[in-house]
Order: C-alpha cells, then structure tokens, then sequence
C-alpha cells in the first residue's frame, strides 16, 4: 500500500492528505527524468566503453583499413609529383635538342600540391589524382602531335637514334630476366659480387640481337670455363657499347657494321656460365649501366614493368 503523506489543518483540527502543488509536480517531474537521462547516458557510455558488438568491431578494421590506404594513396600521390616533374624536365631538354627553344608555353605544367591532411580530405586527394593523369595524358597527346607536325631531324640525329640500344637482345618470347643488375649472389663462390648487366635464360641456341645499330667492335672466343666465355661488343657511338656474353655461335665479324635487328649469334653455356643464357650489358664512357634503364622499344608499360620486377629480385646470377 502506498504511503500518504498527511498535512494539520488548522481550520478542521484534522489530518487531511497533503495536496501536490503544479509546482512540486513538475519539479518531481523534472528530477526524474534527469535521473533518466543520467542514468541512460551511463549505460550508453559503459556499453560503448566495455562492450564491444559485431558491427563495431567491423567498423573499426574497415577505419584502421582506410586510414592504411589513405597513406599509400598520400604516398603513391607523392611519387607521381616527383615523376611527373623528372618527365617535365626530360620534355624541357627534348625540345632544346629537336627544336632549338624552350618548351611548348601552351601545355600546362601544373607545381606539386600538397598533400591533405585527414580522412575527409580522401575525395578530395582522389580527384587530384584523377586531375593529375588526366593532365599527364593531354601533355602527352600535345607533344605526340608537336613532334609529328613539326620535328625535323638531321642525317647526324637519325644516326644517334638509331644506334640507341632500346630493342631487346631475344625474341618476346625468351624475353624473361632470370638476375639484374647489382649486387647478386655469385652462382660458385656463393658470395655478394657486383652482377654488371642482366641474366636472360633461354634454351641454347636461341637467337641473339643487337640492340642498335653500330659497328662490331670486339669478338672472342674462350673454351675456359669461366669469364664472358664467347662474345660480342658493339660500339653504338656517342660512348656507348653493348656486350652480348656466354653465345654459342657467333654469326659476325669484327669491324662489320650491323643494323638494329641483325642477328649476332645464339645462345650458349660458354665462360663461367651455370646454365644456357645470355648476358647482357651496357656500358656508357666507360661505365657499367643497368640495361633496362634502355630496353623500352616494343614493350608495353606493363610488359616493361614485369621485366623490371624480374630483374629487383636479389637472387643468385647465372654467371
């Protein structure tokens, strides 16, 4: 039974129950749903702080995925820049030496920008990149139609670009990086050497081409198991030579001049070679370079870009 609270009144000399004023109402009314809504907020914040529900978990792996996404799309943006304005910078010196001036004032070379801060800036980063290739691709097409419209080049010109070696020393089809330039394990001593060109496996006997075209500089032939074994080098001209290790064959001769294309030998096991396949080198005033900083002629970008994975792996050389 609930109690009662009981008031004197002095008019009756009696107890009589105690009326509730509108103003005691509301003021109850206002106390209890205040408790209410303490009490509702600190179940609310001991739910969220210690009790962990399916959706939450699964919202929190797909934020930790995004922020590491946001990161490596920050930092793919970052490299694209510096790609963009080593590619702004060769155009510049390409058009100095085809067209004697200064580059096309009309094709936009838009300055780096700088990366957002957060997350909420993803949509924004996203369209700046979307801005950025779309830009590359107008610079592209631009230029394509300048140099075929107005370049010109001399007999001296075509010679160089000619000579240049950017084909590949086999077929497509044997056209697979086994070791690539740098440092390497020795396939005999097991030791870290400095591997001076590129390693192509391919059955013995496969056929060999010069890169450019140029002038048969050296050949030679060695029955020793081991160096270069029977080979050939081809002066380009302007400092360059390419060197062609481990033939089988040599199909030609010292002081012949060859065009790009032309077959030079085969494949071979010849010198220190651990298996059938070629060596190929670079050599540029005197140095050592990597090949496939040449090897682009025919090659689609992602063909390009498979080759160059082959050839990062730090694996054991054939030679």
């Amino acid at each position: 039974m609930a109690n009662t609270t009981y008031r004197y009144n002095p008019a009756t000399c009696r107890y009589e129950p105690a009326k509730i004023s509108i103003t005691q109402f509301l003021l109850y009314a206002f106390a209890l749903l205040f408790m209410s809504g303490v009490l509702f907020g600190t179940m609310a914040y001991l739910q969220a702080r210690f009790f962990t529900t399916q959706t939450t978990l699964e919202l929190r792996a797909e934020n930790k995925a995004l922020q590491k996404h946001f990161a490596l799309l920050t930092s793919e943006l970052k490299s694209l820049d510096a790609t963009l304005a080593g590619i702004a910078a060769t155009e510049a010196a390409v058009e100095a030496k085809l067209f004697n001036n200064t580059r096309n004032a009309g094709v936009e070379n838009k300055p780096a920008y700088e990366i957002p801060a957060g997350m909420k800036e993803a949509k924004s980063l996203l369209h700046t990149l979307q801005e950025k290739v779309s830009q590359s691709l107008q610079n592209a097409s631009a230029y394509n139609y300048r140099y075929a419209t107005t370049l010109n080049l001399s007999e001296a010109d075509k010679a160089i670009i000619a000579g240049w070696p950017s084909g590949q020393p086999v077929s497509k089809t044997h056209l697979k990086i086994t070791s690539g330039f740098g440092m390497r394990i020795h396939p005999f001593h097991k030791g870290l050497y400095m591997h001076q060109g590129i390693d192509i496996a391919a059955p013995k006997g496969t056929l060999v081409y010069v890169t450019g075209a140029g002038k048969v500089m050296d050949t030679g032939k060695n029955n020793l198991e081991a160096g270069y074994g029977n080979y050939v080098e081809v002066d380009h001209g302007n400092g360059i030579i390419t060197r062609y290790a481990h033939l089988h064959d040599l199909t030609v001769k010292e002081g012949q001049f060859i065009q790009k294309g032309t077959i030079i030998g085969t494949i071979g096991t010849t010198g220190g070679a651990a298996a059938p396949h070629l060596h190929y080198e670079v050599i540029r005033d005197g140095e050592v370079i990597n090949p496939l900083l040449f090897m682009m002629d025919g090659l689609t970008s992602t063909a390009y870009a498979q080759l160059t994975k082959q050839a990062e792996k730090k694996n054991q050389s054939l030679d």
